[in-house]
């Protein structure tokens, strides 16, 4: 069987670079992406299995590509799991709102990623 596919979108490169780590070390194959533009042209290309998504980004934030993938009918059934450093339990409601499957406040445990990201793909 295939790895699942994980397309991780964050503007901070250690952010990306520790998230990729994590998921590889799970066995995930990880694409990256540091904008929301670049975030909806791979989804596109790429149909990952899920996507990890921060919403401080710059180009286009992590809200409008999360807007943009879940209107798009060939991608809107992609779990997104919205990943930020905004601590209001507001923006939580919003991702959820918006369509993201869950979101995760940094810091995060590495844990808690894999679990959640597990939870999500059913595994």
């Amino acid at each position: 069987m295939a790895a699942k596919r994980i397309l991780v979108a964050d503007d901070d490169r250690s952010t990306r670079e520790l998230i990729s780590l994590i998921l590889e070390d799970e066995g995930y194959e990880v694409i990256t992406a540091v904008n929301g533009v670049e975030t909806v042209k791979k989804a596109t290309a790429e149909q990952p299995d899920l996507v990890v998504l921060d919403i401080m980004m710059p180009e286009m934030d992590g809200y409008e590509a999360l807007n943009k993938i879940k209107d798009d009918s060939q991608l809107a059934d992609i779990p997104i799991l919205v990943i930020t450093a905004r601590t209001i339990k507001i923006y939580e409601k919003i991702s959820k709102g918006l369509g993201a499957i869950d979101h995760i406040t940094k810091p995060f445990s590495p844990d808690d990623l894999v679990s959640k990201i597990k939870s999500v793909l059913g595994e």
